[in-house]
Formats: C-alpha cells, structure tokens, sequence
C-alpha cells in the first residue's frame, strides 16, 4: 500500500538531495584529483630510480675485468687520513721537532734528554733504572746551579767512578765524583759536612748522592777559576797537573762529547 504521506519519487530525491550536493562534490573531486597527482609523480621518481640503477649495473658488467681490479685495489691501498696523521706524530716527527731545542745550548736539557741520558747510563754502566735517573737529574740540577756544563760533570762522573755511587779508591776517594774529604774539608764544611770521623765522611759521601755530586762540581768549579781553562782544572782535579799531555782531561772532554750525542734527539732517533 502507497505511502500516501511520503511519495516514492519525494523521498527519492529528499535522499539524494541529502547525500549527493553541489557542496560536497567540490571537496571530493578537489582531493580525489590531488592524490592522483601525487600518485602520478611518485610513480615517475620510482620509473627514474629503476632505470638508474640498471644504467649502473649495465656499466658494472660493460668494465673490464682488469679495470675492476684496479679499481678495487686503488680503494684498499689508500691509506686512511688518520694514518697519515698518525705517521706525521711519530717519532721521527718528534725529534725533528726537539732538534734546534736540544741544540740551541747544551745546559737547556729537558724531560726527555734527562730519559735519554738516564737510559744511556743504566745500559752502559749496569747502574739501576732509578739510580741512573736520580744521578742524571742531580747533576743537571746542580750543573745549571753551578753554571757547569752538564755534560762536563757527567763526564767527570763517567772517568771517575762509571756511575757507581759507592765507589771507592785505594787511597781514600769516595763516591761518584771520588771526592778526596781531607784535602777538600772546607768544601765538605760548606756543604754542611762536619763529621770528626773520617769514615762517617765517606760513608755519607758514597750514600747521599747529592752531596757527593755537590761537592766534585764545587771542587772542579774552583780549579777551573783558578787556572782559567777546563783541561788545566780537569787535571788539576785528578791530582795530575805535571801531566804535559793532558791524558785525564782529554778522556773527560772525550766523555763529555759522547754523552753530548747520546742525548741528542738525532742520537736517540737514529
């Protein structure tokens, strides 16, 4: 039975009027059209992309064998930057770099120097490592206090003793630089050593290698400003002034020389 209050054809259209308006059309051609674009585009980059990478496979098969491996081994065997780096730090870069330091004057002695000297003296002398550096860093100290060479001094201790801080001598010389005490009591006095007994003296001399160390570069200090030059003071420390050739001086500045090259960076590095 007919709806007589509703008609077929009004509802029809009261419906569609509802869903299907010129309002709500434009909103959904609008959105349908910019996804069509969108989809458009993304399907050309993905078509570019393909034909790229089938170009560079085509040119990968096109190579050579002998070219390939070329390639191949230029990319291994060049060497990373930060192994450039790290040989341009290494030794060689570091004694290039100390040279004009160490050679500009020889009191001017650094950490370094000292490692090398001491290295030098516990190899050469079968000397302990710490008392090797506690000799070499005393007499650089004591050196540069004194305005003696260095080397010099370590020279004489070289000549005198081999670096054996309890060496004695037949006639009562003690110690590294072999101070005589009663000949030289006005320098022990100075340095504070006032002990009556003889064998307290050198005792102290052979144990306390900064007094010992003290006390040689006071005494040769005292020769060389009273005969004017390092060879007629160095004999006049070893009790040898009658000697016309020089001997003993000759074999300390000898020393003095050689201890001079083992300290060197060039030395070092060679």
């Amino acid at each position: 039975m007919r709806n007589k209050k509703f008609p077929p054809s009004k509802a029809i259209h009261k419906i569609s009027s509802k869903i299907i308006n010129r309002n709500n059309l434009i909103p959904f051609f609008t959105g349908s059209l910019g996804l069509f674009i969108i989809g458009t585009q993304i399907s050309h980059l993905a078509a570019d992309r393909l034909q790229a990478n089938d170009s560079q496979t085509q040119y990968q098969r096109s190579k050579s064998p002998s070219q390939a491996t070329v390639e191949k081994n230029a990319v291994q065997t060049a060497p990373a930057k930060s192994e450039i780096e790290k040989e341009k730090s290494g030794p060689t870069a570091i004694c290039e770099k100390e040279t004009g330091k160490i050679a500009s004057a020889s009191p001017n002695l650094d950490a370094q120097t000292g490692h090398r000297l001491a290295s030098h003296v516990e190899t050469r002398y079968k000397v302990s490592a710490s008392t090797a550096r506690e000799i070499v860093t005393t007499t650089i100290s004591l050196s540069k206090k004194n305005d003696m060479d260095p080397y010099l001094a370590l020279g004489i201790i070289a000549s005198e003793s081999s670096f054996n801080h309890k060496a004695r001598s037949g006639y009562g010389a003690t110690g590294l630089m072999q101070v005589y005490a009663p000949i030289h009591k006005n320098v022990l006095e100075d340095l504070g050593i006032r002990l009556k007994s003889r064998k307290l003296v050198e005792k102290v001399l052979t144990e306390h290698i900064p007094l010992n160390v003290a006390a040689g570069i006071r005494i040769y200090k005292t020769y060389e400003k009273q005969y004017g030059s390092p060879k007629k003071a160095l004999q006049a420390y070893n009790g040898a002034k009658q000697d016309t050739t020089y001997s003993y001086a000759n074999k300390v500045l000898a020393m003095q020389e050689q201890l001079r090259q083992v300290a060197s960076p060039s030395g070092a590095c060679a």
